[in-house]
C-alpha cells in the first residue's frame, strides 16, 4: 500500500516563501510531470492554496501551449501555501529531474520535499524514505534546480482567451488517434481535421498521388448547461449540425496534441483521481488544457 508523503517548502528570503503538506497522490503529480515533460522540458509549477498547476507558454502567446489545473484535496493534506505573491509560488524547472524524483517516490513511505538553496542556487529537494528488499529503510535525496518567478515574471502567464467554438466534441480513443496520425505522417506533413455538431469527426491527409481519410461516427457532442453561457452566443449551437468545421494541422504538433493556422483547436482533458481519464465525474482530480493561438 502506498504510504503517505510529506511536502514541505520553505524560502528565508526578502520574498517570503512556504508551502508544506502531505501528499497522498504520488502517481498523478508523477504522471503529470510526464505528460508536460513531453511538451516541453523546462516547465512551471504554480503551487496555491486551493490547486496546483503545471505551464508550458510560449513567449508572446505564439506555439504550443499547455496549462493543467490539479486540485488540491485530491493530492494534499494540510497543505499550506503562504507568499507576499497573493499566497502563490511559482517554480520554473527541468521536467527530466521532477519526473524522474516523483517516479522514485511512488511507492515510498514518505516523502519530503522543500525549496532550499545550494551553492547560493535554488533547489526543490525531495527526501524519500522507502523500503528497501531486505525491510531496510533506505533514504533517497534527490535535488531538482529551479527558478523562483516573481510577481512581474508571472503576470503574462496565463491561459489565453479562445473564442466561443465552432464545434464542440468528445474526441475518439485518443491513442487511436495519435496511431493514425503516425500512420498519416509518411504521406503529408500538415492534416485537416473536421468536425460536426452531429458525431462526425475526419481526420484527412493529402498529397499529389494519394487522399486519404478517417471517418468517426456517432461521437456525442456534449450539452452545454444554458445556465452557465448564453446559447445564443454559442456558434456551435447556432449553425447546421452537420456541417463541418475544419482546421489545418502541423501533423506533428497534432501528435503532441493540439495546433493550428488561422485558427485555434482546443483539447480538454479530464483527469480522474488515479492519473487515467475521468469524463463527467464532479470529484475528478484536474484538467489540462492543450491550445495554441
Amino acid at each position: 500500500m502506498q504510504g503517505k508523503s510529506v511536502f514541505a517548502l520553505s524560502q528565508r528570503m526578502l520574498t517570503r516563501r512556504l508551502m508544506a503538506a502531505q501528499i497522498i497522490n504520488s502517481t498523478v503529480l508523477h504522471k503529470m510531470a510526464v505528460t508536460i515533460e513531453k511538451l516541453s522540458r523546462v516547465f512551471i509549477i504554480r503551487l496555491t492554496p486551493e490547486f496546483t498547476q503545471f505551464l508550458v507558454s510560449k513567449d508572446g502567446g505564439i506555439g504550443l501551449q499547455a496549462f493543467a489545473k490539479l486540485n488540491n484535496e485530491t493530492l494534499f493534506e494540510d497543505h499550506l501555501v503562504e507568499s507576499l505573491n497573493r499566497n502563490e509560488i511559482w517554480l520554473e524547472l527541468s521536467g527530466e529531474h521532477l519526473s524522474r524524483a516523483l517516479k522514485c517516490a511512488i511507492q515510498s513511505n514518505s516523502v519530503s520535499m522543500r525549496l532550499t538553496k545550494k551553492a547560493n542556487l535554488p533547489v526543490l529537494c525531495l527526501t524519500i524514505l522507502t523500503q528497501g528488499r531486505t525491510g531496510k529503510q533506505i533514504q533517497l535525496v534527490q535535488d531538482c534546480p529551479c527558478r523562483t518567478l516573481t510577481a512581474a515574471q508571472t503576470e503574462q502567464l496565463c491561459e489565453p482567451v479562445v473564442p466561443n467554438p465552432d464545434v464542440h466534441i468528445m474526441l475518439p480513443p485518443v491513442m487511436v488517434m495519435k496511431n493514425m496520425a503516425d500512420r498519416m505522417k509518411s504521406i503529408a506533413g500538415h492534416l485537416v481535421v473536421k468536425a460536426n455538431m452531429a458525431g462526425d469527426f475526419i481526420m484527412q491527409v493529402e498529397s499529389d498521388l494519394v487522399h486519404l481519410e478517417t471517418f468517426f461516427q456517432d461521437l456525442e457532442n456534449p450539452t452545454i448547461d444554458p445556465s452557465q453561457v448564453d446559447l445564443s452566443q454559442q456558434p456551435s449551437l447556432n449553425r447546421d449540425p452537420n456541417e463541418m468545421a475544419q482546421v489545418r494541422i502541423d501533423i506533428r504538433d497534432f501528435i503532441k496534441f493540439c495546433i493550428i493556422e488561422n485558427h485555434g483547436l482546443v483539447f480538454y482533458v479530464y483527469i480522474g483521481e488515479n492519473g487515467g481519464e475521468n469524463i463527467g465525474d464532479a470529484q475528478g482530480c484536474g484538467t489540462i488544457t492543450y491550445c495554441e493561438c
